[in-house]
């Protein structure tokens, strides 16, 4: 058994060079502090798309999204014949219907969409008899039953009306103010931007008080929405918040010596920022084929599916005739790799995925020719450019798409992913289904560094933070770099259970 506990705190959105800035600056003293107790920052090479749904299943699950099969922030059902839409943005949760979404965020998500297949940290800490909490985090299934809470205001509208189904999470589990598994005074207006924050905060500082845990999951969002309104250039200031949160919690230990005395600290981001300067409007791109819509009237008549989210998009073939679907595919292929502001468009074929853009093509598949930075092997065909990979000898990386193979692969193989990937070329961002977009201020989901690179913080582990697979890599961008997939393992290392148990 660990020595003790572990609080892992998740900053939305966060990335290295501007945690480097606000530790340099004293823009967040309680992050500096807990750098200096470190190893350092270490960069967090995301999932793809680097969306916060699809991270936030392989933070909980150390799972690939292959393996936990939450493609996206949005996605198409196909089994249902339906969008799924996790919140992309307010203006498309009212397209889709907000008692939809809310559903779709709240209970299908760990209920229904995360991959029975795979075991969330939760259920392996708990089943070791593992205290265990989480503060609205997106994926938090556990092995406890929780009904909703009957609160005041908003929260007792939402749970009379609709929200009056029970879920499963950790023992404690505190979701928006819609499940509580114990009374306390932490509001958050039904998770309102600006008020998560300070709602996470307060719910740790009672559980710490309580020493109500072992493991925390402490979910800390404000800082992705203020940097979709700022862009990367004020994540300084977007960070502010989540600073005062953990400032909280360490006064609720009796200070920094006291709280590494009871529980390592972890902090990670779940993927980067870019700037948006310029929008895609993937719909109108796709005019004269028959795009299925939100509450569509006459779905059956659809050919194909579109699932924007921030820089990466989706495109879901629904013909049925193999012919067909051959044609619509190369329509598809065509009109995509020629419009302005996308980087490429990727797809399986055969036992191959195909990366194509206006000028380049690879294809790649598992296999013994060429080993990448993490050490995973590759055979490849084609262009290299159109993933920016350098090849060295043996070895294939690229600079600009950290661990470009290994994610696009995991991506195109989960069962729920699209047709066809899209990625858009820096600067560019897909409109989503309620017209939205963030010019002018940031967004992510690409493959590319920006959007990709999270940080990684950890302090008073047990046993040393793991060397990451692949041994040191030259280019400085990603000096010391881990894998998301690897955050959870990390957890169940320090209470010294089996990595094989997932």
């Amino acid at each position: 058994m660990a020595s003790r506990g572990l609080i892992l705190c998740v900053i939305d959105s966060l990335r290295p060079d501007a945690l480097a800035r606000a530790v340099a600056t004293g823009a967040a003293p309680t992050l500096a502090a807990l750098v200096r107790e470190s190893d350092g920052i270490h960069p967090l090479v995301s999932v793809f798309p680097s969306l916060t749904p699809a991270a936030a299943a392989t933070i909980a699950t150390g799972a690939p999204v292959a393996d936990h099969a939450i493609p996206s922030i949005n996605w198409y059902a196909r089994d249902e014949g339906r969008y799924v839409e996790y919140g992309t943005s307010l203006a498309a949760a009212r397209v889709f219907g907000v008692l939809r979404v809310l559903t779709d965020t709240v209970y299908e998500l760990n209920l229904a969409h995360l991959s029975r297949r795979v075991t969330t940290v939760f259920e392996q800490l708990e089943d070791h008899g593992i205290r265990t909490a989480c503060s609205t985090h997106l994926v938090f299934r556990g092995r406890h039953r929780h009904e909703p809470v009957v609160g005041p205001g908003l929260a007792r509208i939402a749970t009379t009306t609709h929200f009056r189904h029970a879920v499963w999470g950790p023992a404690e589990l505190f979701y928006a103010d819609l499940f509580a598994s114990r009374p306390l005074p932490c509001t958050s207006l039904l998770g309102l931007p600006g008020r998560r924050d300070p709602h996470s905060a307060c719910v740790a500082e009672h559980l710490v008080h309580a020493d109500a845990f072992d493991f925390l999951l402490l979910s800390l969002p404000d800082t992705d929405t203020r940097s979709h309104r700022l862009g990367p250039g004020g994540q300084v200031a977007a960070l502010a918040s989540a600073d005062r949160a953990l400032a909280r919690v360490v006064a609720a230990a009796g200070g920094f010596a006291s709280l590494l005395e009871r529980y390592a600290i972890v902090v990670c981001s779940d993927h980067g920022q870019s700037a948006v300067r310029a929008t895609i409007d993937l719909v109108s791109a796709l005019d004269g084929l028959r795009v299925l819509r939100p509450n569509d009237p006459d779905p059956d008549l659809a050919e194909v599916a579109v699932s924007p989210g921030g820089r990466a998009a989706m495109v879901y073939i629904l013909e049925s005739d193999g012919r067909r679907r051959h044609r619509v595919q190369r329509e598809l292929r065509r009109r995509l790799c020629a419009l302005p502001g996308v980087r490429f468009v990727a797809y399986k074929e055969s036992d191959e995925v195909v990366v194509a853009s206006a000028t380049a093509e690879l294809r790649f598949a598992p296999g013994s020719e060429f080993r990448d930075e993490f050490g995973a092997s590759w055979a490849l065909e084609g262009d290299g450019g159109a993933l920016s990979l350098e090849r060295s000898g043996d070895t294939v990386r690229s600079a600009r798409n950290p661990d470009a193979l290994a994610r696009l692969w995991s991506a195109l193989a989960a069962p729920t992913t699209g047709d066809l990937v899209v990625c858009a070329e820096p600067g560019y961002e897909f409109v989503d289904w309620g017209g939205a977009s963030h010019v002018g201020g940031g967004s992510h989901g690409g493959l590319d560094r920006e959007d990709s690179l999270g940080v990684l913080v950890a302090a008073g582990l047990d046993r040393d933070l793991p060397r990451p697979p692949g041994g040191r890599r030259d280019n400085q961008p990603l000096r010391d770099a881990r894998r998301l997939r690897d955050v959870a393992a990390l957890v169940t290392r320090h209470f010294e259970i089996a990595d094989g148990a997932r």
